[in-house]
């Protein structure tokens, strides 16, 4: 079984693809259920492609990719924004995550990205630092919410950087431009 990752854009996901990601993340994130199982779209943004790979027509890993332009410090840049990252349970441990991270930040590059940019609870930091991404300390970030108002990140995220394009983040806060992913 070779289970290989594949890259879906957004435009061209099918209606099955769709509901196969959502019932793994149901599964995934059972505290997120009621959002989940009516979308993908975190805090209303969907990923611009996907990695996934399946097996027995079932979605067992996914990352979702926003790519947007932010701004840090008082430079503009492209990010690649990962989202919705998930191995189903009977799956982990087989190296899905690291060979989903990896083609998806590969694809980010090929794509000219300036760097991947994720929010993650601290006990999941070291899992994302294994695959290559570096925790950013010091830094606000700030997002744009629902009803239009400029909103730190929850204090229960911490925020990591992966280089691509540049070999380095630019210093200041920073903003994302639009909501969180």
């Amino acid at each position: 079984m070779s289970l290989t990752p594949r890259i879906i854009a957004e435009q061209s996901l099918t209606a099955a693809e769709d509901a196969a990601i959502r019932v793994a993340l149901c599964r995934c994130f059972p505290v997120d259920h009621e959002i989940f199982c009516k979308t993908r779209a975190w805090h209303g943004t969907l990923p611009t492609w996907s990695v996934v790979v399946e097996h027995e027509d079932l979605i067992i890993a996914h990352a979702g990719i926003v790519e947007r332009e932010i701004l840090v410090g008082q430079e503009r840049v492209r990010a690649a924004g990962v989202q919705n990252v998930l191995v189903v349970p009977e799956h982990r441990k087989t190296d899905l995550f690291r060979r989903i991270m990896l083609v998806a930040m590969a694809e980010a590059l090929r794509r000219q990205v300036d760097l991947g940019i994720l929010f993650c609870t601290a006990d999941l930091a070291r899992l994302y630092a294994w695959v290559g991404w570096r925790l950013l300390h010091g830094r606000s970030v700030i997002r744009v919410d629902e009803q239009g108002f400029f909103q730190p990140l929850p204090e229960k995220n911490v925020t990591m950087f992966y280089p691509l394009a540049r070999a380095d983040i630019p210093p200041g806060d920073i903003h994302l431009l639009g909501n969180d992913w």
